[in-house]
């Protein structure tokens, strides 16, 4: 092989290259955009719905602030009878 014929092998393969790299950009930001929507911050955010209240913080917030309020409530025992099973009657025997 000769130089010249050398250099067309190696231009052709730079085209290729280029081509090939064309396509892959957008294909790669395609993927990227598909990932931010499968895995991204979604708009059920607080921040981004203002007219919605929180769940657990505005309901009760002098509770939450004040020190001596009882972390748990008073547990008390509840005693419950046991359930007596009725005795099953026995079939008479036929004579």
């Amino acid at each position: 092989m000769n130089k010249t014929s050398l250099i067309l092998i190696i231009s052709s393969q730079q085209d290729q290259v280029d081509h090939i790299s064309k396509q892959l950009n957008p294909l790669t930001e395609q993927i990227a955009l598909m990932n931010q929507r499968s895995f991204g911050r979604k708009t059920e955010s607080a921040s981004q719905l203002p007219h919605q209240m929180s769940l657990f913080g505005d309901l009760y917030p002098d509770e939450i602030s004040d020190p001596n309020t009882p972390k748990e409530p008073e547990i008390t025992e509840i005693v419950v009878s046991s359930y007596t099973h009725k005795e099953k009657t026995k079939r008479e025997e036929k004579p």
